[in-house]
């Protein structure tokens, strides 16, 4: 579930306990924030950051409108 206006996504983690003969199934809700691209170089810039590189997922393919991941690499100067 996700909230565009809040930048709010919400993730449903689904764990199996096992111990020993018993079994145990329980359900965690994490919220975590949505950054865009440029938000996120917004950020660097003012960390003291310079951004060397973004990638749209962690098989280094280019960013497109559609990637659910960015991958973004700085350093300082």
């Amino acid at each position: 579930m996700s909230d565009a206006f809040e930048q709010r996504a919400t993730i449903k983690f689904f764990y199996d306990r096992f111990d020993g003969g018993d079994h145990d199934r329980y359900l965690s809700d994490f919220a975590s924030h949505v950054y865009f691209p440029d938000e996120l170089r917004l950020l660097f810039v003012h960390t003291g950051f310079a951004v060397e590189a973004v990638w749209g997922d962690f098989s280094f393919r280019r960013p497109r409108s559609w990637s659910r991941e960015i991958v973004m690499m700085g350093r300082r100067p």
